[in-house]
């Protein structure tokens, strides 16, 4: 039988770290070794891998139990293994370890376990050692006297069961839920700090959960100070009195005279002289306004939250981003007491994952009984509605209808242009918005926004007090809009102000987005708009806003679409264009014609000849009808008609159709024209097809002479005329 490679593996839930590893510092002092999930899961590893190992090789299994941990689904399968190991606990496989006061039933009940729970921190050493070498659980000190009027009791040292004195700290969040990664770096972060105090900066999206990180933090990591002090930063009356609170706990003696300044230096110079202190400023504005309020010297920490990402000078940041979708789907069912997750990523999709729109979504699915699938329809469709009325949650500064409200009314006094490129930003799509758009569009948006986007610092300051307020992220493919900020930026405008913002939005895409397929750097530029194209376009269709220029759009995103292979998306571009054009101009319209051909050439990739064939005949008959049998555009509808009919077998009505747009372009250009080039390479391959080999070889050799005089021997064009003369004299 193969030896354990560790002696006791420790099974805990997140939120009994601190007794986790109190446990295994005292096993280990006993001279045991044991596996940690905290100390001894690497970066990068695979978590279910190293669990499964750890399980496996541990030669005993710790159970640490809290109401947490008989909660937990997942250490039911790490205690079970043990079980399995050892059924009926003759080598005691599984040693649980009670620290909080929880009900234990089912199997776990009939085992014994070490109780820890209202002993000092000597005792419960005691006990687990006793327990780890399976001796008797005699006290460690001489019980006191039953029968003593009053019993006395020790003061209780400092380990996991005392904490320390919180001061202001706001209640725990019992639905919080993921974010082990930020606790971790958070947590590695502030014990690298051995000399000095770096404020660590927690900074992210309004709404975003910096708060309920922080708050998780402090209760998570209570054992390891001994006061614990919760500041409100937003505003410097809240912060000077939430600081009077923490000297006052410090035992500072201060009078109802003294000055905040005098508070302050008495407070800086008592935290200098200890190291068992963590101070939260919540909700700070950056660090101009901090600056002087934060502990100049000691070893205790610091944690602040701001939105404002520019804390590099006087902080380490470290970034929290909406939910990961796996954590969205459990905070939800979590926060509604469900099972079962069916509709649960709807929902998160149709929140972006900001956890404060999840609380509020889980709190009134809560109370209604709606499920899931349910509220993320009515999300799309009355967003509003299902706002309305509702209060902040617990621990929240606001909901997400007024939680970018303050930012928005002082930007609007800091900076016009911010906020005008806030409201323009609201109708495009959220992610990597590229400031090429804004810049070459400049003359078509309104101001102050054009004067800031046609200048490249203007618009950095008008982005940067985005950015400062943690409204917008930005990265070197552009900057990013939470979906929330642009649905909340949106519902704050009025009807006229609406309309006027999303016509912008279009127009300075009409004017940026314009597809040549001669010129290959705008099909890059075209592909990084598309997104933004849809985004748009799907507003103003919406609202039957600018439809022209969204006729226009959709066509050209078409395009684009179709000269990268994307047939289907591009097959969907042009039916919308069409049907918009088709109510703008009338069924019979030229602009409706050139629709319907492009929506034919779709067709006819996907090879759908029927129906392209019918819509290169719709084009052709309102061109001819518009223009006369032998206008040019008459021509090139013919010229595709030719072709599907080449492609669908029906060689003759091919031939013929190639002939009259040879006829119509020889008119027009005259016969050695690189228009007329064409039209003869496409009859030489009907004619070749038809077994016409001599009259094939003359229109090939025709289209060659046309094309070396003009285009030279070794364009593309003339290459591809030249194979065809090649293969068809290997074929005669």
């Amino acid at each position: 039988m193969d030896r354990p490679t560790s002696d006791f593996f420790i099974s805990y839930a997140h939120e009994d770290q601190a007794w986790a590893e109190w446990i295994a510092w005292v096993l280990e002092e006993e001279g045991y070794s044991t596996i940690l999930q905290a100390w001894d899961f690497v970066a990068g590893s695979n978590f279910v891998i190293e669990m499964d190992r750890a399980v496996r090789e541990a030669g005993r299994t710790i159970a640490v139990l809290s109401p947490e941990y008989m909660r937990s689904d997942f250490t039911a399968l790490e205690w079970a293994v043990a079980v399995a190991k050892d059924a009926k606990g003759l080598a005691r496989k599984l040693l649980p370890v009670r620290v909080a006061k929880c009900n234990v039933d089912g199997i776990l009940a009939q085992i014994v376990w070490v109780d820890l729970v209202d002993c000092d921190a000597e005792e419960a050493q005691h006990r687990l050692a006793t327990a780890a070498k399976g001796e008797r659980l005699k006290p460690s000190t001489r019980p006191g006297f039953p029968g003593a009027p009053e019993r006395q009791v020790p003061a209780q040292p400092p380990y996991p069961s005392d904490g320390a004195r919180l001061v202001n700290v706001p209640r725990r969040n019992r639905n919080f839920t993921g974010r082990e990664s930020a606790l971790e770096a958070l947590h590695a972060a502030l014990k690298e700090e051995q000399e000095a105090t770096l404020p660590q900066a927690v900074i992210g999206l309004g709404g975003v959960g910096k708060t309920q990180l922080a708050i998780e933090y402090a209760y998570r990591h209570e054992d390891q100070y001994e006061l614990i002090g919760w500041m409100r930063a937003e505003e410097e009356e809240s912060l000077i009195v939430d600081l009077f609170s923490v000297a006052r706990a410090m035992g500072l003696k201060l009078a109802a005279a003294t000055s905040p300044e005098d508070m302050l230096g008495r407070l800086h110079r008592a935290l200098a002289e200890r190291n068992d202190w963590l101070l939260v400023f919540d909700n700070a504005g950056g660090p101009g306004t901090l600056r002087k309020y934060l502990p100049k010297s000691g070893s205790g920490h610091v944690i602040i939250t701001s939105r404002n990402p520019n804390w590099r000078s006087l902080a380490n940041p470290i970034d929290v981003n909406p939910f990961e979708r796996h954590e969205s789907i459990a905070f939800l069912l979590k926060r509604t007491g469900r099972t079962e997750d069916d509709g649960a990523d709807a929902v998160a999709e149709a929140l972006g994952d900001l956890p404060l729109a999840l609380e509020q979504a889980g709190g009134y699915m809560e109370q209604t009984a709606m499920d899931f699938r349910r509220y993320a329809t009515l999300f799309e469709k009355r967003h509003t509605d299902l706002w309305k009325g509702q209060e902040a949650p617990n621990n929240y500064h606001a909901t997400v209808s007024t939680t970018w409200s303050l930012s928005l009314e002082k930007l609007q006094a800091q900076s016009p242009a911010s906020i005008a490129l806030l409201q323009l930003s609201s109708f495009l799509a959220a992610e990597e918005i590229p400031a090429f758009l804004l810049h070459d569009g400049a003359e078509e948006l309104p101001a102050p926004l054009a004067e800031a986007a046609a200048e490249e610092v203007a618009l950095s300051e008008a982005l940067a007090g985005l950015r400062r307020y943690g409204l917008i992220e930005v990265s070197d493919a552009g900057y990013s809009v939470h979906p929330l900020v642009q649905t909340v930026v949106r519902d704050g405008l009025d009807k006229k102000s609406y309309a006027a913002w999303l016509t912008s939005a279009v127009r300075v895409l009409v004017k940026v987005h314009d597809f040549r397929k001669d010129d290959p750097s705008s099909w890059t530029i075209c592909t990084r708009l598309l997104p933004h194209v849809a985004a748009a376009v799907g507003h103003a269709e919406e609202h039957g806003i600018v439809l022209q220029q969204c006729g226009y759009l959709l066509n050209d995103a078409g395009l684009c679409l179709l000269n990268g292979a994307n047939l289907q998306l591009a097959l969907q571009y042009f039916a919308r264009a069409l049907k918009i054009d088709e109510t703008v101009y009338g069924p019979d319209h030229p602009k409706v014609a050139t629709m319907v051909n492009n929506l034919g050439s779709v067709l006819q990739d996907l090879g759908q000849l029927k129906e392209a064939k019918a819509a290169f005949e719709r084009a052709l008959k309102i061109d001819e009808t518009v223009y006369g049998p032998e206008h040019l555009k008459v021509a090139t509808m013919v010229n595709n008609l030719g072709s599907v009919l080449q492609d669908l077998g029906q060689l003759k009505e091919a031939k013929a159709a190639f002939k009259r747009a040879l006829k119509i372009d020889e008119k027009v250009y005259g016969p050695e024209h690189l228009k007329v080039a064409r039209s003869v390479n496409n009859l030489g391959a009907v004619l070749k097809d038809l077994g016409q080999l001599k009259e094939a070889k003359a229109a090939y050799e025709r289209a060659l002479r046309i094309f070396e005089r003009f285009l030279g021997h070794e364009h593309p064009k003339t290459h591809t005329v030249r194979s065809n003369l090649e293969a068809l004299g290997k074929s005669s």
